[in-house]
């Protein structure tokens, strides 16, 4: 995604601000013990998360992100312990069908134990951009494996209304509404950095991620509203 090309390493130390290292702990928490097993770090960034996993014990990390800026950063801030495994990184989009065959790793279908997907399906512009995201998160799980995803809350969209902006003062970004569908919003964010980060993404309703789940194959979409969201699905057994 071009629009995060630039920011590069300037990404990683977004990490580091108030409200993300509350967002860390928790997706730390939702990840739990991932000794031995193998996981998709869904717009992976410049690694953070994918250096999380590994850290909490995962045997192998795939890293895909749409953004090429994003991948060469998460490759040179990629520790020297780490260089032959277990985490590798590939340039991908999720709304492609068959990401992980047209990356070579066909191979990798059905076989993650987790797919961790934290700010990735807010690039859904609708339920069927959205579907095709998780059709592919879909066909990475194994049999009873698990999505944990974090996306902005959508329940805000009922107690804001279409004049939605949210400020969060110094410490925090500011959300602005830019377009306004049947179906959710179009957001710009700015983030209160130097040099400040700006970009668009999508609030749907809740509604539209259940029909694309559904769509997906996904047997249950459950919410946890805390400082973040977090959507937590199981593959059925096939």
């Amino acid at each position: 995604m071009a629009q995060y090309d630039d920011y590069g390493a300037l990404y990683t130390k977004l990490k580091n601000r108030p409200i993300p290292i509350m967002q860390n702990r928790y997706a730390s928490e939702a990840m739990n013990n991932l000794t031995g097993l193998r996981v998709l770090d869904a717009a992976c960034g410049t690694g953070f998360y994918s250096q999380m996993m590994a850290g909490q014990g995962a045997a192998e990390v795939i890293g895909i992100d749409i953004s090429s800026g994003m991948i060469e950063n998460a490759k040179k801030e990629l520790p020297i312990h780490w260089s032959n495994g277990p985490i590798r990184y590939f340039v991908g989009d999720f709304e492609q069908a068959d990401l992980l065959q047209s990356l070579g790793l066909d191979e990798l279908r059905g076989t993650f134990d987790v797919v961790f997907a934290a700010w990735l399906l807010n690039y859904a512009a609708d339920w069927q951009g959205l579907s095709r995201m998780l059709d592919n998160i879909f066909d990475a799980l194994k049999p009873g494996g698990k999505l944990i995803a974090l996306t902005p809350n959508p329940f805000l969209l009922k107690e804001h209304g279409p004049e939605m902006t949210t400020e969060e003062g110094l410490i925090g970004d500011r959300w602005q509404v830019t377009e306004i569908y049947d179906y959710g919003y179009r957001v710009h964010m700015i983030v209160n950095t130097s040099p400040s980060v700006e970009f668009d993404s999508y609030v749907l309703y809740v509604s539209e991620y259940e029909k694309a789940a559904a769509a997906a194959g996904f047997p249950c979409l459950s919410w946890e509203v805390v400082s973040i969201t977090a959507n937590h699905c199981e593959k059925q057994t096939l």
